[in-house]
């Protein structure tokens, strides 16, 4: 039995995807040779590739490529140049040398900026973005039967994806493929297609639909009546509490020729009786853009502890309501300590938020095994984030915490049930500089726009972070705007929170277009007015509007704010972004002198 997993082409690949427990548990057993291939990596740096220009020519005529080139020379787009460039670059990022300053961090950013821009001018289906990846101009990404549909009509999209897969493994039993975003649902269909060609036979299992703020949980009702994903998938796993479980279930029915169809659950295996690893088996890296190997993981794949906030889809994915427990913990450290001696050293603990009691447990663990690693993990801010927590923190090794503020304002958080008695500006300002002093720096979310929010609310909550981040190192933030995101509470009970209507866009939508109560719609309404406003504010305060003035500029903040790459960085006691305020000009000549 081969067994591949597949990692579709999306984002700018900076991050190593933990397949889950499952991977260690056929490993464990031996019942299949594991593979694990990035169509990702591959398809970056096929697209970064002077083959490019082939694969965009490719269905054209003799006149028609002629008139093509012509129309390239008008413009002055020099595909193949640009895209080997590129590629030259994307190659430099699997080395430290560029990120060793923030001039050559830039400069290496400087021909993917320039040919992104010009492969959308080049041609028009799709585009390009380091945070998504591809994208087909004018397709319905919140519909199930155009993604299918699309992902069968071939075209340049399809024809890169082919060509990215040209080194993928053969002869496969089975390939297990996992859904991050809409665009990588669309690109996961089109490679499946092209795999299914090469291997005839091969059962194909979409393993996991959940990740961050997308999943296709709420909608597994109606996909299951539809057939529309099941024409391309043999088998999707329904519940992502499931996977670890489930999957070798599935290996094995595979191999005994009696593999279910459709939606699985527990139900279509007559027993399920996972055995704890005596050992743990964790998968190699695959290839990234980064110098190291940055794990995305978790702790526990059960859902947040605090588990109330209003506007929160992420832990309506799992099923079940109870919270990570000690054996769990203790488990993932198991395997943790596994991925240490096989050369991993950064990780990025993904779970929605870690309590206090895991954070101390964590710490006690990594001091009690002798384990050196850097990694960073989400938090809500608690009562007990106290100076001796995070001295321990940052002794164990962590560099970053996320935390999830939203706002400042009380009477709001109270509005998404995130309030928590004494945790006003006073307290969080103690925390913040605790954690500067213990050497781990912090990313603050906002949220403005939430329903009966008003602008003199996130007006404040954007100036106190830049208060608090102008003196800091390693500060980073988000103002993100209010989405209705499919199945959190404030979708499912609309009236409670101030919403008169809703509007589904698609059977596979990720977001609800909405109207306010006439009460709060005006006050409201100003602050989603005033979002782009706020985060040039943010941006000027905070030192990094220089930084983004150019392409290459905007490349860096938003690698660096979101990606492995602020990994790299900010694990980095000589980190060149650590505040752009006291950068001494290093970057603001750059982009002058550009200019």
């Amino acid at each position: 039995m081969r067994v591949l997993v597949l990692t579709p082409p999306g984002r700018l690949p900076t991050v190593v995807h933990d397949p889950g427990l499952w991977w260690d548990a056929v490993a464990e057993n031996g019942q299949a040779e594991l593979l694990r291939f990035s169509a990702n990596f591959a398809w970056w740096r096929s697209i970064c590739s002077s083959r490019i220009k082939e694969l965009v020519l490719e269905p054209l005529g003799t006149l028609d490529r002629l008139h093509r080139r012509a129309e390239w020379r008008a413009r002055n787009i020099a595909l193949s140049v640009d895209a080997d460039a590129a590629g030259r670059s994307l190659d430099s990022l699997t080395r430290a040398r560029p990120f060793q300053s923030a001039d050559s961090y830039l400069a290496a950013l400087a021909p993917i900026a320039r040919y992104l821009a010009d492969f959308a001018r080049a041609q028009a289906e799709f585009n390009v973005t380091i945070g998504a990846g591809p994208h087909v101009r004018g397709l319905d990404y919140a519909d199930s039967a155009s993604l299918v549909a699309a992902s069968g009509k071939g075209g340049l999209l399809a024809r890169s994806i082919e060509a990215a897969l040209a080194d993928c493994p053969g002869g496969l039993d089975v390939i297990a493929v996992s859904a991050t975003s809409p665009e990588d649902l669309l690109t996961a269909l089109i490679a499946c297609r092209v795999l299914r060609g090469c291997n005839p036979g091969v059962h194909i299992s979409l393993i996991d639909h959940g990740y961050e703020n997308f999943s296709l949980h709420p909608h597994i009702d109606g996909l299951r009546t539809a057939h529309t994903l099941d024409q391309v998938f043999d088998t999707i796993i329904a519940s992502k509490d499931d996977r670890d479980d489930l999957v070798p279930a599935l290996i094995e029915a595979v191999k005994c020729g009696r593999a279910p169809r459709g939606y699985v659950t527990r139900r279509n295996f007559s027993a399920i009786a996972p055995k704890p690893c005596a050992k743990m088996h964790p998968p190699a890296p695959i290839p990234t853009f980064t110098p190291e190997p940055i794990l995305w993981t978790r702790l526990s794949k059960r859902r947040c502890y605090w588990g109330r906030c209003t506007y929160c889809t992420q832990n309506t994915k799992y099923e079940s309501s109870r919270a990570p427990v000690r054996s769990e913990i203790l488990q993932a450290l198991d395997r943790i300590e596994a991925c240490v001696a096989q050369g991993y050293r950064y990780f990025y603990f993904s779970d929605e938020a870690l309590s206090p009691s895991t954070l101390r447990l964590l710490a006690d663990e990594i001091e009690r095994r002798h384990l050196t690693f850097q990694w960073a993990c989400r938090c809500k801010l608690e009562k007990t984030h106290t100076a001796e927590l995070f001295a321990r923190l940052g002794n164990a090794g962590c560099y970053e915490i996320l935390y999830g503020l939203e706002t400042t304002s009380a009477r709001v958080q109270k509005l998404m049930d995130k309030h928590v008695e004494e945790i006003d500006e006073c307290r969080t300002s103690e925390v913040l500089r605790a954690m500067e002093s213990a050497g781990i720096g912090v990313h603050v979310n906002l949220i403005g726009g939430y329903p009966g929010d008003t602008l003199a609310e996130t007006e404040r909550s954007v100036e106190f972070v830049i208060e608090e981040l102008a003196g800091l190192q390693g500060g980073t933030y988000i103002l993100n705007e209010f989405a209705m995101f499919a199945d959190a509470p404030v979708s499912n009970s609309p009236e409670r929170y101030g919403i008169a209507s809703v509007t589904a866009k698609g059977d596979i939508a990720q977001d609800y277009d909405y109207e306010l109560m006439p009460e709060i719609a005006d006050c409201t309404g100003d602050v989603h007015d005033a979002i782009p406003r706020l985060r040039r504010r943010l941006d000027d305060a905070l030192g990094w509007s220089a930084l983004a003035e150019g392409p290459e500029g905007a490349f860096a903040m938003e690698l660096y704010f979101g990606s492995g790459h602020g990994s790299i960085f900010k694990a980095r006691p000589d980190n060149p972004f650590a505040n752009p305020l006291r950068m001494s000009g290093r970057v603001r000549p750059l982009v002058a002198a550009r200019a």
